[in-house]
């Protein structure tokens, strides 16, 4: 994914949702500063084709919200 990050940013990594023989557990990572972050986030791109995805853990009012601008201005333009 060609991001280099150190274990101090990061605070913690938790496994989340129900256990399934079939598929491996989400994975929920916090960063120590947001621009780390948000460099990881602007690296997805690097893991099409594979079976990792990366997306924004949001609030049910968060994901609304964008969700309704995704609808009104386009995926790509939110």
């Amino acid at each position: 994914m060609k991001v280099n990050i150190n274990k101090s940013e990061i605070t913690a990594v938790y496994r989340v949702g129900r256990r399934s023989d079939t598929k491996p557990r989400h994975v929920l990572v916090s960063f120590t500063d947001n621009s780390i972050k948000m460099t990881t986030y602007n690296k997805k791109k690097f893991l099409k084709g594979t079976k990792i995805v990366i997306k924004e853990d949001l609030t049910r009012h968060r994901l609304k919200v964008v969700k309704a601008a995704s609808d009104k201005f386009g995926f790509k333009n939110v």
